[in-house]
């Protein structure tokens, strides 16, 4: 699976079923960080388990999924099936209900559900086991951090928190199915001005930039005299996907700037999905730039560059 674009993103269809003393309160948990191909995981404890699962940190993922061979390891007990949105299809899955899942010695979250999911072809791709992954659940209940410096993802409680860092805040644009975007200026090659796009945070993609289709055709954004190479790519299922690349002269976020961005264009029709709300998504690419703390109760996320 070499070359290929890994974009993790995962919802419910609903019709069917910093480096300095940045906040002023003490943490209620810190959890080490690991990396793959820069993308983040982290330890999570499933109902009792003693040892850690391996899930991945995916700001896209509005549900939290398990991998079928590790929910047969655990006799998981499951209660039907529900369809999850993927960034290619929609997957009929089961869903085992009420779980409990700890990160580090007491942070915990109750009355999840998990969907099971073969994420077999993410390990192959990454390398390292993957048993699960989560987003939306956690980022729901707590304050969140990621830094990166300190190879720690470090959690607050929402009541009283203030941020004392030096982040950049950005409001946070609401999207469908528990996603979330922010505001990104972009510049086009052979373009002098600059526009702002809405991208979804997506810390489960292991690339720069992507534009979806309608935002490639209402922004002009594809050369359409030049040929462009192929970028295969799957995401939470293994199918596969097949869209053009390219590169944009430049894009900024949060007072950072990068030149020659690599982007993708989503051409495949496997890719056009009529409800999304942004023009694209931000990968772990270019937010792994910057320690990052998650306030969605909120709407704003801070960007403190490394």
């Amino acid at each position: 699976m070499k070359g290929r674009m890994l974009c993790i993103s995962l919802w419910l269809d609903s019709a069917l079923l910093t480096s300095g003393p940045a906040h002023a309160q003490e943490a209620i948990e810190r959890i080490p960080m690991e990396f793959a191909d820069g993308l983040i995981i982290i330890p999570v404890h499933v109902n009792g388990r003693e040892d850690p699962l391996d899930f991945m940190f995916d700001t896209g993922a509005g549900v939290t999924a398990i991998d079928a061979g590790v929910s047969e390891e655990m006799a998981l007990i499951t209660s039907g099936s529900a369809r999850i949105g993927t960034a290619s299809r929609s997957l009929k899955v089961q869903e085992s209900l009420s779980n409990t899942l700890r990160l580090g010695n007491r942070f915990i979250l109750d009355s999840i559900s998990l969907f099971v999911m073969d994420l077999r072809h993410l390990s192959e791709h990454l390398k390292t086991d993957i048993d699960g992954i989560i987003g939306f659940d956690l980022l729901d209940k707590v304050v969140v951090e990621t830094n990166m410096d300190r190879r720690e993802m470090v959690l607050f409680t929402e009541e009283g928190h203030s941020y004392r860092g030096l982040g950049v805040p950005l409001e946070l644009t609401e999207l469908e199915s528990n996603h979330f975007g922010i505001p990104v200026t972009i510049r086009t090659k052979g373009e002098q001005a600059s526009r702002e796009v809405i991208l979804k945070m997506d810390t489960g993609a292991d690339n720069h930039i992507t534009f979806h289709k309608d935002a490639v055709d209402g922004y002009g954004l594809l050369d359409k005299k030049k040929r462009h190479k192929v970028r295969e790519g799957f995401g939470v299922d293994a199918t596969i996907t097949r869209n053009l690349r390219g590169r944009i002269s430049r894009a900024s976020l949060a007072s950072k700037e990068w030149k020659n961005v690599p982007v993708i264009y989503e051409v495949d029709p496997l890719n056009h999905i009529a409800e999304r709300k942004g023009d694209g998504l931000i990968g772990q690419e270019l937010l792994r730039d910057f320690n990052i703390t998650y306030k969605l109760a909120e709407g704003v996320v801070y960007f403190e560059r490394r």
